[in-house]
């Protein structure tokens, strides 16, 4: 049977229609849109964890710089040592509090008679004699031993400042306080003394505390929060 050839001026064609392309362009761009926001919530979460796991770094670096400061605290020789290291910061900065220090709560250290003490504690801010951690003394140029007189104190720029300058065993003209930056966004440094089973606001004595407590408060809507700091003094005096 023969097969009949199609109506004289139709041609058969195949392909989509118009508005198959239509509804097919519609569905892929739906697709793509939500790829894009799927792609675009995953690289703010990928984002802000890595700057809490910086912010963590950071605290956590902080952390073991002021365990290594309190740890070292130098004991002194007990009554009628050389003078201390608020006598030796604040005449290195020409009879003013440590250097940027002047707005915060520890520009009060020094007054009461605590110029001979070698750790000299109050509720927002301490003074004592210690040794530096390795990259602030590399970046002075100080010797292996590494002590200096140092300040810890929140500026009015919310800047948790450690002031300090190198200690010297022989007498010789003050050198100028040195300034670091150790963490910024703090709104306040909260101290506490621990020593014959009681916390004290305030220490003013011939010997160190058994424990350290600092506890950092930062600025509001900061978000980062850290444990309270509490470490020991670990070096004995000297006979």
């Amino acid at each position: 049977m023969n097969e009949q050839a199609p109506p004289r001026g139709r041609v058969a064609q195949g392909g989509f229609t118009l508005l198959e392309l239509l509804v097919a362009l519609v569905v892929f761009s739906l697709v793509l849109l939500v790829l894009e926001q799927g792609f675009r919530a995953a690289t703010m979460l990928f984002e802000r964890q890595r700057s809490l796991l910086d912010g963590q770094a950071e605290l956590g670096a902080f952390d073991r710089v002021l365990r290594g400061l309190i740890a070292q605290a130098d004991p002194g020789s007990g009554p009628g040592g050389t003078s201390g290291p608020v006598a030796s910061l604040d005449s290195a900065a020409g009879g003013e509090p440590t250097g940027g220090l002047s707005a915060s709560p520890t520009s009060s250290i020094g007054a009461g008679g605590g110029s001979g003490l070698f750790f000299v504690g109050q509720a927002h801010g301490l003074a004592l004699r210690t040794v530096l951690p390795q990259a602030l003394r590399a970046a002075a140029g100080m010797g292996a031993d590494g002590q200096a007189d140092i300040r810890l104190g929140v500026d009015g720029a919310h800047r948790l400042i450690l002031g300090w300058v190198a200690y010297r065993h022989v007498i010789a003209p003050a050198m100028p306080v040195r300034q670091q930056v150790l963490l910024a966004g703090v709104q306040d440094m909260e101290c506490a003394y621990f020593s014959n089973g009681n916390w004290k606001k305030t220490w003013y004595g011939d010997r160190l505390p058994e424990l350290v407590r600092i506890g950092i408060r930062f600025v509001p809507r900061d978000g980062r929060h850290w444990p309270d700091i509490v470490a020991a003094p670990l070096r004995d005096p000297m006979p």
